[in-house]
Parts: structure tokens; C-alpha cells; sequence
């Protein structure tokens, strides 16, 4: 018996020793492996969550090798004499081509080098911007960090009361965040498809709008969060509200029928209002929300586009409750381009900092 037990502990530790190498194997050796044939992604960025996969091409706007689109960022310092911009937000700032519309606008105007990288991606919400700019693009050397946002968080309002989180966990696990699953893509890949299904296992649509606008109160936070960041590392925030217009006789069956006043001709990517919650419930929490993004320029002092109302309501420019035409895009860019051109970014020769 005494014999016996020193050989079960030997057993036991060379066991614990051998699981703990094939783990650190797998995170360190093979998991880097796996995420460049997979995504061509790197490990880091595949841990970060909110890249697209680099070639792809999505409708007619390509993302390019860091994940994002428009311009690859050539490094973290900024090179002398550079024009660098940044853009956060949802599908309204990604689709369309939206980086190279304004890429190419801008170009117009300014004959200096530029870098403009788009970090704008379907269905992304203020929290998924927050994570990637404290995350990822905090490191980066940016002039200014442009953010449109307003609808895509009012899908966190659609689950049970119970259930709704302000880390918006409940959309996707991604959006939860600790040291661990921030660090190991095994811990991730085990929190994302197990333990957070586990959490949260209901149907959206079952739950359109039940929390109540909860959202609002988060991205008020997720917002004012993002903008103190953006200031730590000395580039300008530039909130902008969201443009949006929902026609009086609006229904469901007439947005499907293309009755109703959108100028959409092609079709491209429609989504009807109930994506994100009933009509009423939608233009409450766009006003909210515009109205939290107002209020947040003018107590942290910093700049406002009012696409709101330069663009709301105006039915010849959408293809939808918030989605751009060809027309809407074009004017939604000039009006970036006039604020650059009002801020001196556009002036050859101006040193930025």
C-alpha cells in the first residue's frame, strides 16, 4: 500500500503536467495556426472579437487585411505630416462603400497623406465600438475617431427584463469580457458556445423590446466611455446623432411591398423596422438616444454632426429607417467633409497635434 501511493501521485501530477502542455499548445501553437487558415485573422484580433475576415467581400464593400476597411493603418505611430481617421458605428456606416466614399471625398479636398480606416461593421453596437477602441485602436495614433451609432443597441432590449445585461452579453458573448476569455481563445471559444448559450437561451424575437429600454441608460455610458477614451489619447471624439425616417403609414406589409416612400430601387440590404423592435418603440428610443448624444457633445465639450437633423425624415435619401441611399450616402459624407474642412484638418500642411 505504501508502495502504491507515491505511484498514484506520480500518476496524478504527470497527468495534470501533460493536460496543462496540451493546453498551452493549443492556445499558443496550434489555436494562431487555426485562426490564420480559418479567418486570416491574427490570434490577437481573433481574441478582440469584432474583426471581419480580411478578402471578404460583403455586398460591395471589401475588408481589407486588418479586418476593417478603407485604408490598412501602416503603424501605431501616425507618419509625420498624416491625415489618420477613424470610424466606429453599425451597418449605416459601413454599407454602401462608405470608408471609400469618404476616402475618395476627402481626397478631393486634401492633397496630404491620409489614412482612413473604417471599423464600422454590420450589426455592431456602442458596446462593440468600445471594446474595439479600448481594445485594439487605442494603441493607434488618430486624429480624429468619427462614431455613428443609435440603432443596433436597441437589439439588447430584446430579451426577458431578467435577462438584459449592460455588458449586452446577452447579444453576443463577445461583448462579455474578463482577463481569461480576453487572453485564451480555448476559455473564449468555451464561454461563447457554451456557458453564455447556457445563460442566455431564448429567442429574440419572443422578446421584442421586453427590456423596456434598458439600452438607453448603456448607451449613454457606452458613449460617454467612448469619448473619454478617445481624449486619453489625445485624437478628437466626433459624436454624431443618427439619421433615421419612418414614414406616417408605415406597416410591415407595405415596407414589403415597396409602398411606401423609401428610394431603394435595387433593393440593397432592406431591413424592415421590426428588426430592431416595434415602430413606436424604434422612434422613441432614436430620439432618446440622439438626444443622450447631444447632450453628451455638450457636456464633455466635444464636436457634434446633427445628422439628425440635417438628413432625418427625408425619405429621398433612405432605402430604409436608417440605411442610406446612393444620394443619402453621398450627402452623408459631404457632411463629414464639411466639418473637417470647418476644422482645418483639411488645410495641406497643418500639423494636426
Amino acid at each position: 500500500m505504501d508502495k502504491a501511493r507515491p505511484q498514484g501521485r506520480k500518476k496524478l501530477a504527470l497527468l495534470i503536467v501533460s493536460t496543462l502542455f496540451t493546453l498551452l499548445l493549443a492556445e499558443f501553437v496550434l489555436a494562431p495556426v487555426v485562426c490564420r487558415a480559418r479567418s486570416g485573422l491574427s490570434r490577437r484580433m481573433v481574441l478582440l472579437g469584432f474583426a471581419a475576415t480580411p478578402g471578404q467581400t460583403v455586398a460591395d464593400t471589401t475588408i481589407n487585411r486588418q479586418g476593417f476597411t478603407g485604408h490598412a493603418l501602416s503603424g501605431k505611430g501616425k507618419p509625420s505630416g498624416t491625415l489618420r481617421i477613424l470610424t466606429l458605428g453599425g451597418s449605416a456606416m459601413f454599407n454602401r462603400r462608405m470608408t471609400e466614399r469618404l476616402i475618395e471625398a476627402v481626397e478631393a479636398e486634401y492633397s496630404g497623406p491620409l489614412e482612413i480606416q473604417g471599423a464600422a461593421l454590420r450589426s455592431h453596437t456602442s458596446r462593440s465600438s468600445l471594446i474595439k477602441y479600448k481594445t485594439h485602436f487605442s494603441h493607434y495614433d488618430f486624429d480624429y475617431v468619427l462614431m455613428y451609432h443609435g440603432i443596433n443597441d436597441l437589439f439588447a432590449d430584446q430579451c426577458p427584463p431578467d435577462k438584459f445585461r449592460d455588458d449586452y452579453a446577452q447579444l453576443s458573448g463577445w461583448n462579455y469580457r474578463n482577463p481569461v476569455v480576453n487572453n485564451s481563445i480555448i476559455a473564449r471559444f468555451l464561454y461563447n458556445r457554451i456557458i453564455n448559450k447556457r445563460q442566455n437561451h431564448f429567442s429574440p424575437r419572443r422578446y421584442k423590446q421586453a427590456g423596456e429600454f434598458k439600452s438607453i441608460e448603456t448607451f449613454d455610458s457606452n458613449i460617454r466611455e467612448l469619448v473619454q477614451a478617445i481624449k486619453r489619447n489625445e485624437a478628437q471624439p466626433v459624436l454624431m446623432t443618427f439619421a433615421w425616417h419612418i414614414p406616417d403609414n408605415y406597416t410591415r406589409e407595405g415596407f414589403l411591398s415597396h409602398e411606401l416612400d423609401y428610394a431603394n430601387p435595387t433593393h440593397y440590404n432592406e431591413c424592415a423596422v421590426d428588426l430592431w423592435g416595434s415602430t413606436d418603440y424604434v422612434k422613441e428610443a432614436l430620439e432618446r438616444n440622439n438626444a443622450a448624444l447631444r447632450r453628451i457633445a455638450e457636456e464633455a465639450d466635444v464636436a457634434l454632426i446633427d445628422q439628425d437633423r440635417q438628413f432625418s425624415h427625408r425619405p429621398e435619401l433612405f432605402g430604409d429607417v436608417c440605411h442610406f441611399n446612393e444620394p443619402g450616402s453621398d450627402q452623408f459624407v459631404a457632411s463629414i467633409v464639411a466639418f473637417l474642412k470647418e476644422n482645418g484638418a483639411l488645410e495641406m500642411g497643418r500639423e494636426m497635434r
